[in-house]
């Protein structure tokens, strides 16, 4: 098993795309995508959380890796920069679609806690 770095990240990112888009075929699927009642709680699982968490796991990987070379690129720290907004992005619609759903159902009010 030889693989770069780049080529690592690269198929790994690959690989999670992959399964992102599997989640969200699966919701269409089994119709949950267009259940209208359900649609806050399936855009925060189907949706923002997966790419949130992967966006925090590209983040990882490239303080990782400036970590290791023991300096900071400057391209590495405009990449890192932009992943730092989509997780602050994603972070702050997912906490508001949690307080939403939890302002319509008392049993998910401890979600966002």
């Amino acid at each position: 098993f030889t693989m770069t770095p780049a080529d690592s990240f690269a198929a790994h990112t690959a690989l999670i795309e992959d399964i992102i888009a599997l989640i969200g075929h699966v919701a269409d699927a089994s119709k949950l995508s267009f259940n209208p009642e359900a649609s806050e709680m399936v855009d925060a699982v189907i949706h923002q959380l997966p790419l949130l968490t992967e966006n925090m796991g590209k983040a990882r990987g490239l303080g990782a890796g400036i970590a290791a070379r023991g300096i900071l690129e400057p391209r590495a720290g405009r990449r890192l920069a932009v992943l730092a907004n989509k997780i602050e992005t994603l972070g702050q619609s997912l906490a508001e679609g949690i307080d939403a759903l939890s302002a319509t159902d008392p049993a998910l009010k401890n979600l966002s806690a």
